[in-house]
């Protein structure tokens, strides 16, 4: 028996479809796939979605009562998801750090002479022993993932990159029965995690039956 979807997730997913970030339609993917859904994490770009955005990363990070001592946003497109993040965190008692990386070396002001860390990263300082968590909107190649990783790994010692986290998981397989995701758990050994999936997408819409039936018949069969 399924367990029913926490309370964010539910009004997660109704608040994707009400900006029509997430679509039901006939949509080809770059894989040459022909999908049923698609989502689009660049139509959320106001003060409303960046809020909800952060309420739901957030909530799905206090869900694992393990809160992390930094969020990090690789550029470009994570950066504005570790402040929502951290500004939703902290309205919930938990004054988490974020930071991110340029994509250009700093090379002036107060980076003249300092170390590395301070000519690339900007926000809270990265120390050793900390528990991170990165941010993104998808995960498709996975290849960010791997620069961030590697980057982060330079700033200090003894890091623990506790997941990564994304917004929406396709769920996608290759036709070896392997995704990008299954490839960067095997090779890294750190978790990736989303605010919501397909699945519990097609869950959500099963419990508004009399609305979605078509979309719930073509999910499964794409599924």
């Amino acid at each position: 028996m399924e367990q029913e979807l926490p309370e964010y997730k539910k009004k997660f997913i109704q608040f994707l479809i009400n900006e029509k970030s997430l679509k039901f339609g006939n949509f080809t993917l770059k894989s040459k796939r022909s999908s049923p859904h698609f989502f689009n994490a660049g139509d959320l770009n106001d003060g409303v979605a960046i809020s909800n955005l952060g309420e739901a990363f957030s909530s799905s990070i206090m869900s694992t009562n393990d809160v992390p001592d930094l969020v990090f946003g690789p550029s470009y497109k994570g950066i504005s998801l570790a402040v929502a993040t951290s500004i939703s965190l902290a309205a919930k008692g938990k004054n988490v750090g974020f930071c991110f990386d340029r994509k250009e070396v700093k090379t002036h002001g107060e980076a003249t002479g300092a170390d590395f860390q301070k000519t690339i990263i900007v926000g809270s300082e990265i120390k050793d022993d900390q528990k991170i968590v990165i941010v993104e909107d998808v995960f498709t190649t996975g290849q960010t993932k791997y620069e961030t990783i590697a980057l982060l790994n330079k700033m200090a010692k003894g890091l623990k990159i506790s997941y990564v986290l994304i917004v929406f998981d396709r769920q996608e397989v290759g036709i070896d029965g392997k995704s990008a995701v299954d490839e960067f758990v095997e090779k890294t050994g750190i978790p990736v995690r989303s605010v919501v999936s397909i699945t519990d997408t097609l869950q959500y819409l099963k419990t508004h039956k009399d609305i979605y039936e078509k979309e719930i018949t073509r999910i499964e069969n794409y599924l």
